[in-house]
This record gives C-alpha cells, structure tokens and sequence, in this order.
C-alpha cells in the first residue's frame, strides 16, 4: 500500500474493527424482546442508560468514519482520504464509488449527530421541527457498518491478496455471558421466593457468607 495508504488503513481498519465489536454487543442485547424484558427485569435504568450510550456511540462512530477531509481547517481520519491516496485507477475509481455510496447511505447518523447528539436542535427539542429525525434501527446502522467493511475489504484485497473479518467477531464474556448469569439469578430468586411463600427454609438457598459488592 505504501506508507501514506498503509498508516490511513490500519488505523481505519482499528477503528472499523472497535466500532463493530460494540455494535454487535448492543445487537445482542437489544436485538430481541426476550432478552429486552429479562433486561427490565433486572436493572432497567442501568440498561436503558447503556442503550442510549452504545446507540449514540454508534451513530457517532459512523459520521467520523465517514466524514469530509477536512473540517475547521483540520484533516479529519475517514474513509474519504482514500482515492487520493490510491495510485491504481481502477482501485481508485472502484473506491471512490464505494465512498459515496456509504457517505450517502450514512446521511441518517449525520442527521442524528446534528440534531440530538453532538447539538440539542432547539426545534427538535421542543418539537416545533418540520420534520422528524430520519429512521434510524439496527439494521441501519449494521448496513453501513458491513458497507465499510466491504470497502476497506477491497482495498485490502487488491494489495494483500486478503481480507480483515469485521462481522461477526469472536466475542467471549461477552454482552451474551453477562445475560445467562442474569437468567440464572433471577431464576433462582423466583424458586427461593417461592419456597419462602410455602414457608419453606433451605439454607443452601442463601450464602450469607457471600463478599460485600
């Protein structure tokens, strides 16, 4: 790649690889209603709060992935640097149509940055706005992650004759672990609860002897 390409790259291909771990840790808890209401069973504000935390993270990372060149007279690291740094043409050509079709398709984050995250749009906020913010999902965001991935891919591709996995990382301890000891907890305060409203007493049910938190 050369030194210019190859440093632009490697640490774009970094922080693909970091967003798209948390992003599959936010799919995997809130992808699905099971595990929201086993959530909200347990601590709902602490996981309403790392929702919108991880969700407004999310957003964040694509629109600085994705962001012009330059801003306030300074170079910014996205995946806009790439054609200009690319001597092959047809790579060149190829990557440039691969930017300005994810540049477009992550409008949506842009929208949100500018209005509810980075920015309180007053309008927005006191719901005078026009126009809502645009439809933002799961799915969304996972579309535009997986379209970057397939650009650095091509990239790569053309001149290590390889490519980085960035879907479907290999997680362990994960947002998947924490929910099963969740499930077994709260399933073993049912059964106690249980016993104590038959007036049942098993001291195996209770370790008292169980550290401070």
């Amino acid at each position: 790649m050369g030194q210019d390409l190859g440093e632009v790259f490697a640490v774009l291909s970094y922080e693909l690889t970091m967003l798209s771990w948390q992003f599959q840790e936010l799919s995997e808890l809130y992808g699905g209603e099971q595990r929201a209401e086993l959530m909200n069973a347990a601590a709902p504000f602490f996981f309403w709060l790392l929702q919108r935390t991880w969700w407004d993270e999310s957003l964040l990372g694509i629109t600085r992935l994705v962001a012009p060149k330059q801003s306030m007279g300074r170079t910014n690291l996205t995946i806009q640097q790439f054609p200009e740094l690319i001597a092959d043409a047809q790579l060149r050509e190829r990557v440039e149509k691969r930017v300005a079709d994810v540049v477009g398709r992550a409008d949506f984050a842009k929208a949100w940055r500018n209005k509810r995250i980075a920015h309180r749009d007053l309008e927005h906020s006191l719901d005078r706005a026009p126009e809502p913010l645009p439809p933002a999902g799961l799915e969304d965001v996972g579309g535009v992650l997986k379209d970057i991935g397939a650009l650095l891919n091509e990239i790569e591709s053309h001149y290590c004759n390889s490519t980085t996995l960035y879907e479907k990382l290999p997680i362990t301890h994960g947002a998947l672990s924490l929910l099963y000891v969740i499930r077994d907890g709260l399933r073993r305060e049912e059964i106690r609860q249980k016993k104590l409203e038959k007036n049942e007493y098993n001291p195996e049910d209770w370790d008292n002897d169980a550290p401070a938190l």
